[in-house]
């Protein structure tokens, strides 16, 4: 196993999962978009939203490591019409909580049950810009790495 194969793993079960596409196309008015890998000069933006970002971040391996862990960064984004209600006493911003109560979560319940779940993540969410908020999260999946077992801890 390798980092790509967990993103395909991952891209698979996002696009195909019948509650999250339900919850992008009532709520964010678009199809989930997933991109496995991630060219900086043309990210994903507002345009694109909802997505989500599959980027490599690093793995530890080997035939002599107690259990394989790769990294991989997930990056969400969302767009939301809904603008905050400033003439109430709290003024909150709906695309902040779109991203925190409703896609991200629902992001992560997905992959939590695949094959290859992420064991561990830290992640940020940033600051709404005209309805659009991206969240970025650093996740770790880990493999016991079993004596004779299973494929090279290299490949």
């Amino acid at each position: 196993m390798n980092t790509f194969d967990i993103m395909d793993t991952w891209a698979q079960a996002l696009v195909t999962d019948p509650e999250l596409g339900t919850l992008c196309s009532t709520t964010f008015g678009a199809p989930l978009k997933v991109f496995v890998g991630l060219d900086v000069a043309h990210e994903p933006e507002k345009k694109d939203a909802p997505y989500v970002c599959l980027q490599p971040a690093g793995d530890e391996r080997g035939p002599e490591a107690g259990e394989h862990r790769w990294g991989i960064i997930i990056y969400f984004g969302v767009h939301v019409q809904a603008k905050p209600d400033k003439t109430a006493n709290i003024v909150t911003e709906p695309a902040i909580v779109a991203m925190e109560r409703q896609f991200a979560p629902a992001v992560m319940r997905v992959l939590a049950r695949t094959t290859c779940p992420p064991a561990v993540g830290e992640g940020t969410t940033h600051p709404a810009k005209g309805g659009y908020a991206e969240r970025d999260m650093v996740v770790t999946v880990r493999e016991p790495n079993v004596i004779g077992i299973g494929s090279d801890g290299w490949q």
